[in-house]
């Protein structure tokens, strides 16, 4: 590897392929499961139990809980841990991956926000947006492209 395909401030890293990525996420929806839970019921409390209760049926509270926890939990759950000191989430850590900005540096909020939004690019394209990390030069799937981001992976210590 030459150091035109490292980025500043990343000795020995790589860019992160689609499998390694495909196992991370795989380990992360396994992981976002208690959250997701919490949030479902947790929504469903609020609604059920407030002032605004009686303008909502049963089904209406689900199904509100249901796309609040489905947006909102992966949302800050891999926003806020690629923009942490850490740049990974857990199954990114397991994978030894880290998530930065193209000139190496830990990702504001904002720009983890941005990736994670363009996610649903990726999955909106049938799947599309996450396979073209195979095809271009620094591994990088449409919403890597559309943040400015890269997946990078480190070896072992």
């Amino acid at each position: 590897m030459s150091t035109a395909d490292t980025t500043e401030g990343t000795t020995g890293a790589a860019y992160a392929g689609f499998s390694r990525r495909a196992g991370a996420a795989a380990i992360d929806l396994i992981t976002l499961f208690i959250p997701w839970c919490w949030t479902f019921l947790l929504t469903i409390a609020i609604i059920a139990l407030g002032p605004w209760k009686s303008h909502f049926d049963g089904g209406t509270i689900k199904l509100a809980a249901f796309l609040v926890a489905t947006l909102l939990t992966p949302l800050l759950y891999f926003s806020l841990l690629e923009c942490s000191k850490w740049q990974a989430t857990i199954g990114k850590l397991m994978f030894r991956l880290r998530v930065t900005d193209v000139q190496g540096r830990r990702l504001t909020f904002r720009r983890a926000i941005s990736r994670n939004l363009a996610k649903w690019l990726s999955t909106l394209s049938f799947g599309i947006g996450y396979f073209i990390c195979g095809f271009t030069r620094r591994k990088r799937a449409l919403h890597d492209l559309l943040a400015g981001s890269v997946v990078l992976r480190f070896p072992r210590s």
